[in-house]
């Protein structure tokens, strides 16, 4: 059973434990308006850093990534932060606060790490690297001098996940 609402809201169906939620109507929106709207909500400036990521890994057949190759500009360490990561963790992290929360929604999902370019107490940027993409989730937890911020795929795992960790020094 619906309950009727003025015709601004939409009608939620009334349940005994939940209170009713009245959630705005959008009234003949612009099709112009819906497309720019949708082009927008695909547009993320971590996904060149990503793609570039995915890219490298591709060139050496799922087997490495040298993040200073993939990641131009003047960062002079990496730091990995984990699925659900919060600002508490970030501050662990980082040495300084940075609220991920807003930057990002590594709280939340457990399919992103969260690469975060840093110089000295700056982000210069960060980027939601999908998991299945090349998994940094065993490297989380700290940081990566630029000059060791490479990665290799972890040994003994199945072909169809990309665990990736530290590159072992030679």
């Amino acid at each position: 059973m619906a309950r009727t609402a003025p015709e601004t809201d939409i009608a939620v169906p009334i349940h005994p434990v939940y209170p009713i939620c009245r959630l705005p109507a959008i009234k003949r929106a612009s099709p112009w308006f819906l497309a720019s709207a949708l082009l927008l909500a695909g547009c993320n400036p971590a996904q060149p850093v990503s793609g570039s990521i995915e890219q490298l890994m591709k060139e050496s057949g799922g087997k490495s990534i040298d993040l200073a190759r993939a990641v131009p500009g003047e960062w002079d360490r990496v730091c990995i932060l984990g699925p659900y990561s919060d600002n508490r963790a970030a501050r662990n992290i980082l040495g300084f606060d940075w609220d991920v929360k807003a930057a990002s929604n590594i709280g939340s999902n457990d399919g992103i790490t969260l690469l975060v370019f840093v110089q000295g107490k700056r982000v210069l940027q960060h980027a939601e690297h999908q998991r299945s993409r090349g998994d940094f989730s065993s490297a989380g937890g700290q940081c990566y001098p630029r000059q060791v911020a490479q990665f290799v795929r972890k040994p003994d795992q199945p072909d169809n996940w990309p665990f990736l960790i530290n590159k072992p020094s030679e």
